[in-house]
């Protein structure tokens, strides 16, 4: 009777043993293929203006972020999307806005404005 309790004690110990370590190794497996990654950055501002070509296509966005600031200028990415408050317009129905406030929702890495969005509608 005493060699059977071991036995299983033992076995017991081992399972244990077995799934704290698979546990482990399934946290560690799936943390080391994880990247974080910071998608977009925003600069709000008080005078926000789109730059268009005869076109019509974008060719720059620049904020300026508080009074007597210097305006940042961004490159728009190819498929900026621009907003009148929560509704998507066209960059030249966006024209009209130029000089009111909004934000600018850029790419850190490459700074292409990716996303405009002027308040109000």
């Amino acid at each position: 009777m005493r060699l059977t309790r071991c036995f299983c004690h033992s076995v017991l110990l081992a399972v244990f043993g077995f799934l704290v370590s698979v546990s482990a190794w399934a946290q560690d497996s799936s943390a080391v293929g994880q990247r974080y990654v910071t998608v977009q950055k925003a600069a709000e501002g008080v005078d926000l203006r789109i730059m268009a070509s005869g076109s019509g296509e974008p060719v720059n966005v620049s904020i300026v972020e508080c009074e007597g600031c210097r305006p940042t200028t961004f490159l728009p990415a190819r498929n900026m999307e621009v907003y009148l408050g929560d509704e998507a317009v066209s960059v030249s129905s966006a024209l009209s806005k130029n000089g009111e406030p909004g934000v600018v929702f850029f790419d850190p890495e490459t700074r292409l404005a990716e996303k405009v969005r002027f308040y109000g509608q």
